[in-house]
């Protein structure tokens, strides 16, 4: 049985066992998993009978667990205080184990089969290379798609692309005006650099003007530039998808802002005006705008709570400006009406490129085939600084349609350690995995651990390979061709051509090494990066992966690794070094620690599967 099997038979059996002493109302509600030292599962309904009958709890606890008939599925039942802890019996964890291996990954589809989860990632601005907090962003989104998918969710892995705001137009600028670009990396990286140059003459007033009507064109759409700004975001997507691709990072639907304008937001607009949580702001800075009323929209809310939920001291957030312009809030709200299949509208999506796992990822597109999009949950990986305008998203969905689930996941910023990547661990904050947290996860199963992971907004897990098990022979390094996934030779050879192309042509040392050269405490990113002042400069993504390849070559040299075996050996390095930490710490890397084969790293994990299926491979069947 699987988790909630086991709570399922647990409360039948308490509710026979409370029977003469009055009986207790949702009894599985008092049922809950205990530290590890109390055993398997507790329960606290004594507590529950104590309120009715009004004796002591422990009492109660005692007499309950008396009456217990578990004797198959418990080896222990103990009562502390009022709490009754059962120890499940270790053939029960054989049991599950033998059913684990007969259903492979069918184990946890069996509930969840008809729903749809749309997870959005990593939503990169379409002007500049993925850094390390758009790895995380990435590799966090990914492993919530791999984990649902598990589970039996019809999972949608989308990601937003912003081709209308300002620091597209910004390089829509520099693109037409400065001519050649920087000669450094891949066009993402190119286009970042000059980004930088053209937002420092931006923020001077030299280019404004010219900037906001490179962008006024793009929002009216349907001209040279608005084509220009589709074609050069376009161009940029395509480099960091080189990023994704060799990480195994897949999509399979990109929704352009600009479609998002051009077909959703009327009829979206529309929907937020008729709102009864919306109004018009007759005096004070919000005059004349269309606004979310937090003392209107969340009455049941302490006010201090309000407050915290709102940008504005006022407890509003501005959804139309006086001049009648959409904020990013309205947009979004838009954006989230259409995740959720409330918009009669459709978007129209066609073949964006064809993925090295052999699947077209589709992009939004007016020449495109029309697609609904249905979601029951919306999980949407996005820093944690942008909370509060989240938040906002989040309730005006609820409040009109509260069946509908909506997730923030939201994550703390990521550095290297010390600002240097040779230095040691300091301050990490990761979970080891005892064999008392191996039992408990056979009965928690895929599907509740999701649940308990994202509902509570936070989670703190080990990062699993991102491919199923494999059978003992596919163990064997270095890998054989026949045995790798469609197109995987190809790209990740083609991104690690790519990588060493670029790196002695025209890069500066930052690039080449992966970080800044003696970086400067007052210059290190500790809080965020800034694409407009290129402070992602030495924490490029891609120099994280060739910098982590040339380490891991340096450790298993003279060992007849090829490039596949140790490119995929650095990228579950950075995996598991980036999943290991709960999304709401701060991610400090270090390879001391990421490719550390002792213990506690993606490269021990798989230098422990291979040992145990040599074991295996040797072992006596009978």
């Amino acid at each position: 049985m699987d988790y909630d099997e086991l709570v399922s038979q647990f409360a039948r059996e308490l509710e026979a066992a409370c029977s003469e002493l009055g009986g207790a109302d949702n009894i599985e509600h008092t049922i809950s998993i205990p530290k590890p030292e109390f055993g398997d599962i507790c329960t606290s309904v004594a507590f529950e009978l104590a309120k009715k009958a009004g004796r002591n709890p422990k009492l109660l606890a005692e007499q309950v667990a008396g009456n217990l008939r578990l004797a198959k599925l418990f080896s222990r039942v103990a009562v502390v205080g009022g709490y009754i802890n059962c120890t499940l019996r270790d053939d029960a964890f054989l049991e599950e184990a033998a059913r684990i291996l007969e259903k492979g990954t069918d184990y946890a589809k069996h509930r969840t089969i008809g729903l749809t989860v749309l997870i959005e990632y990593p939503s990169v601005n379409p002007n500049k290379p993925w850094h390390l907090g758009h790895l995380r962003n990435a590799l966090l989104g990914d492993a919530m798609a791999n984990l649902f998918a598990c589970t039996g969710y019809a999972t949608v892995r989308a990601d937003y692309i912003d081709d209308l705001g300002l620091q597209v137009a910004e390089s829509v600028w520099g693109y037409r005006n400065l001519g050649k670009l920087p000669e450094a990396g891949k066009f993402d990286v190119q286009l970042g650099l000059q980004y930088v140059e053209v937002s420092k003459r931006f923020e001077s007033g030299e280019i404004e003007k010219e900037v906001r009507q490179v962008l006024g064109k793009m929002e009216a759409q349907d001209n040279d530039i608005s084509a220009a700004a589709r074609e050069l975001a376009t161009k940029c997507l395509l480099a960091q998808y080189e990023t994704a691709f060799s990480l195994g990072l897949y999509h399979d639907i990109l929704i352009f802002e600009s479609d998002i304008a051009k077909f959703l937001v009327a009829e979206g607009l529309e929907i937020i005006k008729s709102s009864e949580f919306v109004g018009h702001e007759a005096e004070g800075k919000n005059a004349g705008c269309l606004v979310l009323n937090a003392s209107l929209s969340f009455p049941e809310r302490d006010p201090r709570e309000r407050k915290g939920m709102v940008q504005e001291k006022s407890g509003q957030k501005v959804l139309l400006r006086s001049n009648g312009t959409m904020t990013y809030l309205a947009k979004d709200i838009i954006f989230h009406l259409w995740k959720f299949g409330l918009l009669k509208s459709r978007l129209k999506f066609k073949d964006f490129v064809k993925q090295p796992n052999g699947k077209a990822v589709r992009q939004s597109s007016a020449d495109g085939e029309p697609q609904e999009i249905s979601a029951d949950l919306i999980i949407n990986i996005i820093g944690a600084e942008q909370s509060t305008h989240q938040e906002a998203i989040k309730e005006f969905i609820s409040l009109r349609n509260p069946g509908k689930t909506y997730i923030h996941l939201a994550y703390a910023h990521a550095r290297y350690a010390d600002g240097s990547p040779e230095s040691g661990v300091q301050g990490l904050e990761s979970r080891v995995w005892s064999s008392e947290d191996v039992k408990t996860g056979l009965f928690l199963g895929f599907r509740p651990l999701a649940f308990q992971m994202l509902l509570s907004e936070k989670f703190s897990t080990p990062a699993g390979i991102d491919r199923p098990m494999a059978k003992s022979s596919e163990a064997k390094l270095p890998i054989s061709q026949k045995e790798r996934p469609p197109g995987e030779i190809e790209h990740a050879m083609h991104a690690r051509a790519m990588r060493e192309a670029h790196s002695s042509k025209g890069i500066s040392e930052d690039l080449k090494t992966g970080r800044p050269q003696d970086p400067k405490p007052e210059t290190r990113p500790t809080r965020r990066f800034s694409g407009r002042e290129g402070t992602w400069l030495g924490y490029i993504a891609d120099d994280l992966i060739a910098k982590t390849e040339e380490k891991i070559q340096g450790i298993v040299e003279g060992r007849n690794l090829d490039g596949l075996a140790v490119h995929r050996l650095a990228v579950c390095s950075i995996k598991y070094a980036f999943l290991k930490i709960s999304p709401e710490k701060e991610l400090v890397f270090s390879w001391e620690d990421a490719l550390n084969f002792s213990a506690n790293s993606g490269v021990y994990i798989m230098y422990s599967y291979a040992r145990i299926c040599r074991l295996l491979e040797k072992a006596d069947p009978n």
